[in-house]
């Protein structure tokens, strides 16, 4: 089975708000296919973390911290659990604010 990407989105499509996000079909499209991605992650608890990060926080990031959540992204949900729970420590070439903030898990 295929796992969901954000490219299975339609152009132009809509993507249901969840939790009460502030996502809206006015957000550009790069910021949906991110919010997608992070509902979407393969791992529940990190569906979660990142979902509820993406619903906070996504709306209002600045384009410049885009391209660093895009990264965060595509590491290893196995990884970043450990990161989250405090299980491993977070390698410093890995470390940036915003996978600190996501991290400290003060958005759930």
């Amino acid at each position: 089975m295929r796992r969901a990407r954000a490219d299975d989105i339609p152009p132009g499509s809509a993507i249901t708000p969840v939790r009460g996000s502030k996502m809206t079909q006015e957000l550009d499209a790069e910021r949906r296919k991110l919010h997608f991605r992070s509902c979407h992650r393969g791992i529940k608890e990190m569906d979660i973390i990142f979902g509820k990060f993406a619903d906070t926080v996504l709306a209002d990031l600045p384009q410049d911290d885009l391209a660093d959540y895009q990264r965060i992204l595509e590491l290893p949900d196995d990884k970043l659990f450990s990161w989250a729970t405090g299980r491993e420590d977070v390698p410093d070439d890995v470390r940036s604010p915003l996978l600190d903030r996501l991290l400290s898990l003060e958005h759930m």
